[in-house]
């Protein structure tokens, strides 16, 4: 069985830039007399974006909201990203400031100024390195049989668009299914547990007021509170795709032109079906993924915490990389996916053989 980051330079993730979005926040690689934020590439090791940035705000006595990026990267890796800093926030910034505590590592170099901060979506990707160690024998063959299609210029792979371990942590779910039931005391509980970031304020907070467990939340910053609820959509939605590829013919065929529901309080399949966003197949397949996990689109509503409550939207099924290379001796693959696309589906993936290779399923040339 194939593992991966067994160390974090197994694992080396560049971010893509939007370059006409960056154009439009007014970036200049040269310094700009005036601009209200500074650019920097921030390389970090071992440490999630938000640990890193966090570091860097409090080593230049910067407010954390200071600060702004574009993506948020691996944390078992080494990864590179552009961050926003505004120039107002402080008298002096540095040209590069290098920071560490044990394993993790953290530089930053300027890399510009603009007129805009950036915020999360303000990419067009991440390219990756990554080595494979462990494969067997059928997994090793896999990636040879990826690197033999990169070689006739095969580069367009497609596999299912599913949310990696990333996106759910080792509580994610289990708090966004508490947070969904209105169970705030038995939500609180489980970050003061598994959050050794949040959770000794929660239990703090607790000490002092043992019934404010919805003031407790509220400590929590909503891009962090946030991730919970989402957690159960995205559950949700990779149920839908297990639910579709198991289908009779289920694979990349089945998948092939399709955008799923991401399952909100604003999401009605009637209406989908209806208007021809979606088919009778998918309908389905989200009406029983939310049947199994005993959820309706009003479960999304949070009512205490009007701020959580997730309205819903659309995915694409299936996710494209773009393979530059891949070599079944050292087990090193490079690829670079679209934004909001995770490196470990892709690998699992090829792994167990539920990729496409080449153009999309029933296009011609």
């Amino acid at each position: 069985m194939y593992a991966l980051k067994t160390t974090p330079e197994d694992f080396v993730v560049d971010e893509v830039l939007d370059q006409a979005l960056l154009a439009r926040k007014g970036f200049s690689r040269e310094a700009q007399r005036g601009a209200r934020y500074r650019y920097y590439l921030m390389r970090k090791r071992s440490c999630t974006t938000e640990q890193a940035v966090e570091l860097v705000c409090a080593k230049l006595g910067l407010p954390r909201k200071a600060a702004g990026y574009a993506g948020l990267k691996d944390r078992d890796a080494v990864t590179s990203q552009l961050i926003s800093i505004d120039s107002a926030a402080a008298r002096r910034l540095p040209v590069s400031l290098d920071l560490g505590l044990r394993e993790r590592k953290v530089r930053i170099e300027q890399a510009g100024t603009a007129d805009e901060r950036l915020t999360l979506g303000d990419l067009a990707g991440n390219r990756f390195t990554i080595r494979i160690v462990s494969m067997d024998a059928d997994e090793r063959e896999r990636l040879a049989s990826l690197k033999r299609s990169e070689r006739r210029g095969e580069l367009t792979v497609l596999f299912p668009n599913r949310y990696g371990p990333q996106r759910f942590s080792r509580a994610n779910v289990e708090v966004g299914r508490l947070l969904l039931s209105g169970d705030f005391r038995g939500a609180c509980g489980l970050l003061i547990r598994h959050d050794r970031e949040n959770g000794p304020a929660i239990a703090a907070h607790l000490a002092a007021s043992p019934n404010g467990h919805i003031a407790a939340l509220r400590l929590l910053p909503k891009r962090i509170l946030s991730l919970y609820p989402h957690a159960v959509q995205s559950m949700l939605f990779n149920r839908t795709l297990d639910i579709l590829w198991g289908a009779p013919g289920g694979d990349t065929a089945v998948l092939k032109g399709r955008r799923l529901p991401l399952i909100g309080f604003g999401t009605d399949l009637d209406g989908l079906e209806k208007d021809g966003t979606i088919d009778a197949t998918v309908k389905e397949a989200c009406a029983k993924a939310m049947w199994e996990e005993g959820l309706t689109r009003e479960s999304f509503i949070l009512r205490p915490l009007p701020q959580l409550s997730v309205e819903g939207g659309m995915r694409d099924a299936l996710a494209k990389a773009d393979v530059a290379s891949a070599d079944a001796a050292s087990g090193t693959v490079r690829f670079t996916l679209g934004k909001g696309q995770y490196a470990t589906v892709f690998v699992q993936a090829v792994m167990e053989g539920k990729i496409f290779i080449g153009a999309e399923p029933g296009d011609t040339a």
